[in-house]
């Protein structure tokens, strides 16, 4: 008699939307070609020791049709589909996969004409923050108007089922509202979104009668209404099973309210979540409002829909204060994912956030070796909860665009938070020679110069003579600022961080490094097309410059040196030393339009007297190190000398008023001058006008 090897997996369980079975382990049996449907399952019942009396067993393949992508499970329901499956070319190569459900489910049929339309949900006041809450529905399967529940598992992976209680049955609006802490609102979000969605969207009032770790039973609101739902937990699981559903909604209209029961602001901001992914989305409360009873047929109060905006803000982009516990710990993956990162973290009493620093490995090694030397600093406030000051130091790369080294965020730009962090930008990059540095921040560093000039009270004129005068003498410092001269390139870069600045601390981290890894791969993108010596920026400042040098006169002095005139001026170039009496070429590094002249005179490449920065291959190799992602926060990794710590957020005095979101003008700086797009008139815009619309005929003002 001939046989066949199958091979089995159980143990797992389906994952109905993605056609995959999960979990498990995988055995082998080798049974007769023409073994019948009956006998199969007997010796998969010995097979994984289930009691046939207690469990239904269900068998599965997954056949991969051709033009198919997502053909359902072929199922081995009798011994017409048991000989198909076995007359397969090779039956090893498609494994069965078993499931099973107690026997009690046969009976358990109630009628069902649309299963989508079913809405059952948890009220605020069954579930508290050490609550067990409805996480998935296995599977169900519907013919003829009925339908089976099959199971429904208890999401039990955060917190315990909680002991027996008497659940409240007031109305959540009153005092018997629950505690929405941030345990709570979690576990909420983790599974019984779906059930409160689906009371809300069809307008569905429940109370709890009876909430523990065995029963749950919930019924209308009406008591004459016949819609209830009553489910018990298996034996030594975390299955419920549905023993009761009574579908019919029969409330009364005295019974309806202004305001959903169900739709607390956490459910609702569930449903808006999606509209705030992404810094800058602004949706105001008005707009909430408005939508929900457009979507829902909900209305509700402004309290409620800044709570729901409230809560998506969390749950899209984190908690305020959780966040400053995960910096130790993202910055530890920073440094695991990206080489040569640096990230250090001030504490205050060694529990409260002060200060952080954070340079990117492949920041630091760009410019040490491909950059000018010259680095912008500036700071700005940030908008979160605990607010604070962020510190951004960059530089420019060789096609002029911005280069971020460094980030920082400080409680106040003070002397002390501003030493700290020049102390561990300095450690990062180390000694520069001719370090150039641009900031506004003058009245530090002024401070720090005679700090050490106090030092030398009796032999300061031998002091200052003894380091140097390049050292105290801005004319006489060689080190270069190019084109440097403002700290513009620091506020292009608090410009591109405005609207991340709304994020907590570690949200806002991984914003910026996203930025880094998208302008990496952009910048190195854009460089490898360019088939020119120089940058694109660099080769267009040389051309514009050459088309100056046509007219100048060139008079050689000797081999190296030439008198260049150009109508009423006159300058002298030298090509050895590279230097020009304008002193342009000394201070950017690229000839200015005397060296040109003279170059094209001795036939010398004009690229050979440029600086290597501009050059497209060193662009490439400042960008030529990739950003990489630290993953999702389970899967973070760290060192093995790593030690968690628990940071709290800085303590901040709450101001009084609203928070501020613009910055305080610059001197001189013109503010901006809004015109209205209805009356036409300058000082407000089309919301806040309060002039009358003109309904003057366009016709008749042309004529």
């Amino acid at each position: 008699m001939a046989h066949v090897r199958i091979l089995v997996r159980h143990g797992g369980a389906w994952d109905e939307g993605r056609r995959k079975y999960e979990g498990g382990v995988l055995k082998g049996i080798v049974v007769p070609k023409e073994i019948r449907h009956k006998d199969l399952q007997s010796e998969l019942y010995d097979l994984v020791e289930v009691d046939p009396t207690k469990f239904d067993i269900k068998i599965r393949c997954i056949y991969e049709i051709k033009g198919e992508k997502e053909a359902p499970p072929f199922e081995l329901s009798n011994d017409r589909d048991l000989k198909f499956y076995i007359l397969s070319e090779n039956p090893l190569e498609v494994p069965l996969y078993l499931s099973f459900e107690p026997t009690s489910n046969r009976s358990m049929k109630v009628s069902n004409k649309d299963y989508n339309s079913v809405s059952v949900g948890l009220c605020d006041n069954m579930i508290e923050t050490n609550s067990a809450i409805w996480e998935s529905y296995e599977s169900y399967h519907s013919k003829d108007d009925t339908f089976t529940w099959e199971s429904v598992e208890m999401y039990n992976e955060l917190f315990d089922i909680p002991e027996q209680r008497d659940a409240p049955t007031k109305d959540c609006k009153g005092k018997g509202k629950v505690d929405y802490s941030s345990s709570s609102r979690k576990l909420k979000t983790k599974g019984s979104s779906w059930f409160e969605e689906s009371s809300t969207s069809e307008e569905l009032d429940f109370v709890v009668k009876k909430s523990t770790k065995e029963v749950l039973f919930v019924r209308c609101i009406d008591n004459k209404c016949g819609w209830r739902l009553r489910a018990v937990r298996l034996k030594d699981s975390n299955i419920f099973k549905i023993k009761k559903y009574v579908k019919v909604h029969s409330r009364s209209l005295e019974f309806l309210n202004r305001d959903h029961r169900q739709a607390k602001s956490w459910v609702v901001g569930e449903l808006i979540k999606s509209k705030f992914k992404g810094p800058g989305r602004i949706y105001k409360p008005r707009d909430i409002i408005e939508d929900m009873r457009q979507d829902y047929g909900i209305n509700m109060s402004y309290e409620k829909a800044w709570r729901a905006r409230e809560n998506a803000y969390e749950r899209v982009r984190g908690f305020s204060k959780e966040s400053y516990n995960l910096l130790r710990r993202y910055g530890e993956a920073h440094k695991f994912t990206n080489s040569g990162t640096i990230f250090h973290m001030e504490l205050k009493d060694d529990r409260f956030f002060k200060y952080l620093f954070m340079a990117v490995g492949a920041c630091v090694r760009g410019f040490l070796n491909c950059i000018r030397p010259v680095i912008v600093m500036d700071g700005t406030f940030l908008k979160n909860k605990y607010r604070g000051q962020l510190i951004v130091v960059v530089c420019l790369d060789g096609n002029n665009q911005i280069y971020p080294l460094a980030f920082g965020v400080v409680d106040r730009e003070i002397d002390d938070s501003i030493q700290w962090f020049l102390e561990k930008l300095k450690g990062a990059i180390g000694e520069v020679p001719n370090l150039g540095f641009v900031t506004d921040r003058k009245t530090c560093f002024a401070k720090e110069a005679w700090r050490h000039l106090l030092a030398f009270p009796n032999g300061l004129g031998k002091y200052l003579n003894d380091v140097g005068i390049a050292r105290w003498s801005r004319i006489h410092c060689p080190g270069r600022r190019y084109n440097m001269i403002t700290t513009n390139i620091a506020e292009s870069m608090n410009s591109i961080l405005k609207e991340p600045r709304d994020l907590p601390i570690a949200s806002f981290l991984e914003n910026d490094r996203a930025l880094l890894q998208c302008w990496f791969w952009e910048c190195r993108e854009e460089g490898i097309k360019v088939t020119s010596t120089l940058t694109k920026w660099a080769e267009l400042v040389i051309q514009k410059k050459q088309e100056g040098a046509l007219t100048m006169k060139v008079n050689p002095i000797d081999c190296y040196q030439f008198h260049v005139k150009d109508l009423d001026k006159e300058e002298v170039v030298n090509l050895q030393t590279k230097e020009c009496t304008c002193k342009e070429f000394q201070a950017e590094q690229l000839p200015c339009s005397h060296v040109i002249a003279a170059a094209r005179d001795r036939n010398i490449n004009v690229y050979s007297l440029c600086a290597n920065y501009y050059t497209n291959e060193c662009l490439l190799a400042a960008y030529a190190e990739a950003v990489y992602p630290v993953g999702n926060q389970s899967d973070w990794k760290t060192s093995e000398d790593y030690v968690h710590m628990t940071v709290l957020p800085p303590k901040v005095v709450k101001r009084v008023g609203r928070p501020k979101k613009k910055r305080i003008p610059s001197v001189g700086e013109a503010p901006k001058l809004h015109k209205c797009g209805q009356c036409k008139q300058i000082g407000h815009n089309r919301l806040t006008c309060t002039n009358p619309i003109s309904y003057t005929d366009k016709s008749s003002t042309q004529d």
